[in-house]
């Protein structure tokens, strides 16, 4: 039943008692619309309710209603007995065909009918006590019953009851099987009023879920019923949910129309719960859009409305309300006049816990208002009445508040132990989100007073609520926001390890941050179909479930009065609750390790899991091979170096992540975008002055003299960088990096347990090309046709220009192992990070490329990159493009970090490929880098110019020709130039991203 239904009916009840005995079939003709079977089961309960509380008058009378409406056979022939008489027309009798089977007809039973009515009824009172399971088993016994009898209202009844159960226990997908029975049976006997409720309970469902779409389809169906068989308060409702999805949708105009036409029909109808909803709806949409002064307004007239229908707790909800909207306008005195008037009310109600959220608001206001002694004595009362009517969230929560408070005063041991009760209740599974609050300030407190055990204790506590919180399926508003407290809370907790000394542990937590950071960008709609999507679908359910039931405990007091009657979170729901979420987490964790078992790639996309550092070392081909990890806090910048059998740390005195980073924003990435010719002239420079602030020299000399390959995993903007070309110094020679190791990049360790075939051999007819589909470029042909004698390509395999076609491409690209992609590949950040690449007929986008497995594909090289944002850093770019290729099965991703000349590419391009004949592919870069560093312009003027310009004299109609004539003369230029592709600018700006 809906809630706002259920004030309804209670107003009406209302309305019977304050008039007289003599009018009571008049009250009753007044809410016609809305007088049914519920209203007859609400009326029979509060029959029960008043002899309960010795109102015996009161009783009698509402019993004398109830039997007489029995007596007259429904409310429809009652109700004509105040109503003039309408013209009948007797139906012609429908005679069954021979085929039918006409429907035995129910044998009255009153004992049955009585039974089924008592446990209805029964029902009723457990579930709003938050007895779930004595509920669920008396309403299941009436349903039985209903279905014996054949009464088919009372079956849809008790299923619509039985749903709400589910639903309250957070089994969704039980909820919807049994709201759809009951949509089924309603339409079956044409019950369009019990159809129009299954709908909008079925649209409650999907929006505890977050399915937003399913609930607005659901509600908007319900809605249609409802005007078409003039349900009106039903219409209301319905339109004031719409308004709850959009409002949570962020479609704040929607949710006002909506609202508005809600509270339309709530004030010609004089539906006055719907109408006082309706306006504090309103009034939380336009405090939303900061227009405070109206927000008030209609929250205000919520408030008279309250007081008209002497509707208290809703009085003190507004009143509330209109405190919050005070202090969010910045006006912390106002707010206190009604928190204290709120408080006033509701110790006249004596409602213990809502007393408690008084307090608590008033704390929150003095605190702001920086009155800390009133602040604390608030808390304090608020914590106490918390203890007594045990209710652990709210004790968790003021715990966390006065540990803040305190922390704030430098009361520095009371804030510990403060915060340290507040964590024995807020564990990270039970209510992540304050424990992520709690462990935060703790931390902190640790930190500041060099307590590291501390500080690691709060900090671990708090990334294991934001592990909790956060996986791969969601919601992306989440995700967003956990991704700006892992920015910060990660740090702390990996400078502490190295306060502590502990560099093997912080090295596990800044990979379990880069694993976090990978769960953030995840785009499950990129997930390949197959065998693992039922799996999916069950994790993702599972999880939904979860979500919605710690929004749940973060809902205000309105949200758990109009969601569950009079009630409030209690010691007996949050065990109830906590109960449910330890079983979803032991269900969602079983089906994880089966998604695990048939795609690993996928399963660590969902939650963290992290490699240990054996596992890591494991990893590495030889002792020759070392891990550089990257990662800077707010003091120095770290670099964790990785052997087969040990790891040490590298510290970068001074170069904090603000420090450092910046530096790099400012000096290479702004500077090439803005100023492309000053910053390749000042490139050397630069990058010198980098390697000097690493201290790379240091680091060799320390660690890296037995090594030859260098796996890099940089850190934020470190990402843009060329580390093949930082100069060091070696014997009193300034050489380059990539002089002295083999180089590779990689986003984080767990992305190389992928990537594991580096020294696989190539086949003959192996690779397979696709070339300019845009004709956008000069000399792709002449290293196409280069590449294609050199590997063999055949015809199939080599697609050009404009007769290039996506279906070829998406067949050849799971044939090959090696795919050469001379065409640009297009990378967006809106409205989301994607890559795509142009064809004639149009594009194919990232998840067309990746739409199943690709293991035989060793490497993709991908020559130019076009950025269409300036926004869109590198560090983006490998974590959410180019890890999605190696996830689904290429070893590697051969890239340029900015674009060159076509000269020097085709140039680097066919030097690395006649190396990679024969080498590994980073050895075969570096080689390549060095050859094309090396070349002379007389060996540029012999070698390469007679074929080059051979091949532009054959591009005579081209509609590049201005571009052609361009590279002719910058050939020529070249050639007279002593080593003219000296500058690492032509040499150093691609890498290989992977194994």
């Amino acid at each position: 039943m809906d809630e706002l239904l259920n004030q309804v009916y209670h107003e009406i009840i209302y309305n019977l008692l304050i008039h007289p005995p003599n009018q009571a079939l008049n009250v009753l003709k007044t809410h016609a619309q809305v007088v049914d079977d519920d209203f007859l089961q609400v009326l029979r309960q509060t029959v029960t309710t008043l002899a309960e509380r010795n109102c015996q008058e009161d009783a009698d009378f509402l019993n004398k209603v109830v039997l007489k409406i029995e007596e007259s056979g429904g409310f429809s022939t009652l109700l004509a007995e105040v109503a003039p008489p309408q013209a009948t027309e007797t139906p012609a009798k429908k005679v069954a065909s021979p085929e039918e089977k006409p429907e035995t007809p129910a044998i009255p039973s009153p004992e049955k009918e009585s039974a089924a009515e008592q446990l209805y009824n029964q029902g009723t009172q457990q579930f709003q006590a938050n007895q779930y399971t004595a509920a669920f088993q008396s309403w299941q016994q009436a349903l039985q019953l209903y279905r014996e009898l054949k009464n088919r209202r009372g079956e849809v009844n008790c299923l619509g009851k039985l749903g709400n159960v589910y639903q309250s226990l957070g089994q969704y997908q039980q909820a919807i099987t049994c709201h759809q029975q009951a949509l089924g049976v309603a339409r079956k006997i044409k019950y369009r009023q019990a159809e129009a409720n299954a709908l909008s309970s079925l649209g409650h469902v999907c929006y505890s879920i977050g399915q937003y779409e399913q609930a607005i389809e659901g509600y908007q169906q319900a809605l249609s019923i409802s005007k078409t068989i003039k349900y009106r308060v039903g219409e209301a409702n319905t339109l004031g949910n719409l308004g709850n999805v959009y409002y949570v949708l962020g479609q704040l105009e929607d949710a006002v129309k909506n609202y508005q036409q809600a509270l339309t029909i709530a004030q010609d109808l004089n539906y006055r719960f719907g109408a006082v909803n309706f306006l504090n709806n309103l009034g939380n949409v336009y405090a939303s859009l900061e227009q405070y002064e109206q927000a008030i307004a209609y929250v205000d007239q919520a408030l008279t409305l309250a007081r008209t229908l002497n509707y208290r707790f809703g009085e003190a909800y507004f009143l509330s309300n209109i405190g919050k909207i005070y202090l969010a306008k910045g006006e912390p005195d106002q707010a206190i006049v009604y928190f204290e008037q709120y408080l006033e009310l509701i110790r006249s109600i004596d409602s213990q816990q809502m007393e408690a959220n008084a307090l608590h608001h008033l704390a929150n206001t003095y605190k702001i208002m920086g009155d800390s002694k009133s602040a604390i004595a608030n808390y304090q009362d608020s914590l106490e009445l918390h203890r007594q009517t045990q209710n652990p969230q709210g004790e968790a929560m003021t715990l966390s508040c006065l540990g803040q408070i305190h922390q704030e005063l430098q009361q520095t041991d009371t804030a510990i132990q403060a915060l340290l009760d507040c964590l024995k209740i807020a564990t990270p599974k039970a209510l992540p989100t304050e424990c992520l609050t709690a462990g935060n300030h703790l931390g902190d407190l640790g930190l500041s007073t060099y307590n590291w055990q501390l500080s690691y204790q709060g900090y671990e506590q708090a990334i294991q609520a934001i592990e909790h919180i956060c996986s791969g399926i969601s919601p992306l508003e989440v995700r967003s926001q956990i991704t700006k407290e892992s920015e910060i809370i990660y740090p702390k907790l990996i400078q502490t390890c190295l306060n502590l000394q502990e560099t093997e542990k912080a090295f596990n937590w800044v990979e379990r941050w880069r694993c976090q950071q990978r769960l953030e960008l995840t785009d499950s709609s990129l997930f390949p179909l197959g065998e693992v999507q039922p799996h999916l679908k069950k994790y993702e359910r599972l999880q939904q479930q979860i979500y919605a039931l710690h929004l749940r405990r973060q809902s205000d007091e309105m949200k758990q009065l109009t969601t569950a009657g009079v009630r409030l979170n209690s010691s007996a729901t949050f065990k109830t609750e906590s109960e449910i979420l330890e079983t979803l987490e032991t269900e969602k964790q079983k089906v994880w390790e089966d998604i695990h078992r048939l795609d690993p790639v996928i399963a660590e996309q969902l939650q963290i899991n992290s490699l240990s550092v054996a596992e890591i070392q494991a990893l590495l081909p030889d002792t020759k091979t070392a891990i550089l990890s990257f990662y800077s806090t707010e003091e120095n910048t770290y670099i964790f170096v990785v052997f087969k059998n040990q790891i040490v740390l590298h510290t970068c005195e001074g170069e904090s992540r603000e420090k450092l980073h910046h530096w790099i924003e400012e000096s290479w990435i702004k500077n090439q975008q803005n100023n492309l010719r000053e910053w390749r002239n000042e490139m050397i420079e630069l990058l010198s002055n980098l390697s000097h602030r690493l201290q790379l020299n240091q680091l060799i000399s320390d660690h890296l003299l037995d090594c030859h390959q260098l796996i890099i995993i940089p850190h934020l903007q470190l990402h843009h960088i060329p580390f093949a070309a930082l100069p060091i110094q070696l014997e009193d020679q300034t050489i380059y990096l990539c002089d002295r190791f083999n180089i590779r990049t990689i986003s984080s360790c767990q992305m190389l347990n992928y990537n594991q075939q580096e020294n696989q051999a190539i086949s003959s007819n192996s690779m397979a090309i696709l070339e300019d589909t845009t004709g956008d470029f000069v000399l792709t042909r002449y290293e196409g046709q280069k590449l294609a004698e050199l590997y063999q390509v055949s015809e199939e395999f080599y697609l050009v220009g404009e007769t290039a076609m996506v279906s070829q491409f998406e067949s050849f690209i799971k044939q090959v192992q090696l795919l050469y992609v001379a065409s640009p590949l297009s990378c967006t950040s809106e409205p989301k990070v994607d890559a795509q690449l142009q064809f004639a007929e149009g594009k194919i986008s990232m998840a067309q490329m990746l739409a199943g497995r690709l293991p035989d594909l060793l490497e993709l090289c991908i020559p130019y990159v076009k950025m269409e944002s300036k926004t869109l850093t590198f560090s983006e770019l490998n974590l959410r493009i180019f890890n999605r290729f190696l996830e689904r099965g290429i070893q590697r991703v051969v890239y340029p970090l900015w674009s060159l000349e076509d000269i020097a590419t085709s140039l680097l391009i066919w030097f690395y490929y006649q190396n990679l004949q024969e080498k590994n592919c980073s050895e075969a870069l570096r080689q390549a880098q060095i050859q094309l560093r090396s070349l002379t312009g007389q060996e540029l003027d012999q070698k390469y110019k007679p074929e080059i310009q051979a091949y532009l004299k054959q591009q005579k109609e081209s509609k590049n020709q201005q571009k052609i004539n361009d590279q002719r003369t910058l050939l020529a230029w070249k050639c007279q130039q002593d080593y003219p592709f000296e500058s690492p600018y032509y040499w150093a700006n691609f890498i290989v991203y992977g194994g």
